[in-house]
Formats: C-alpha cells, structure tokens, sequence
C-alpha cells in the first residue's frame, strides 16, 4: 500500500504539473488529489517507523491552498459572468 501511494502521489504529481503547463482547468483538482494523497499516506504510516508529520503537513497545505484558490477563481469567474450578462442587457 505504501508504495502504491507514493507511486500514485507522484504519478499525480507529474500530470498536474503537465495540466498547469497546458493551462487546464482540472490542473487544481488533481494538485488537491495530490494532497488528499499525501495527508492519506502520512496518516496510514503515523505509528511507523518513518516520519511523516512533514508530510501530512505539506499535504494539508496543498488542500488548504487548492480549496482556497478554486474558491475565489469560482467568485470571481461568477462576477465576470454577471458583469457580461449586464453589458449584454444593455444593447
């Protein structure tokens, strides 16, 4: 299971930064996977022998992060459709 993580971890890792680098919109949710993924393997493994607090760390930032971000780019995608919808209204 361990290994099947990681590999999937970085795995996803690699098609998200291809996904940023094409501008895709499914980019930010396959980084969020990667950080459900990382908290996910640090949790399993806690009472091992590894240390894995920097890693269920880096992953909650990552879900923090990609949460947020998706949030305001939503509030601001809803605006600039609201202001289009007006200028449309007008003519």
């Amino acid at each position: 299971m361990d290994k099947f993580l990681t590999i999937l971890s970085g795995l996803l890792l690699v098609v998200s930064i291809y996904l940023l680098v094409i501008d895709s919109y499914f980019s930010s949710l396959s980084l969020f996977s990667v950080g459900i993924l990382s908290v996910l393997n640090a949790w399993i493994h806690r009472n091992g022998e590894q240390r894995t607090t920097p890693l269920f760390y880096m992953g909650l930032a990552i879900i923090i992060i990609m949460y947020v971000a998706e949030f305001i780019a939503g509030y601001i995608n809803q605006d600039t459709i609201a202001i289009y919808q007006e200028l449309n209204n007008q003519k």
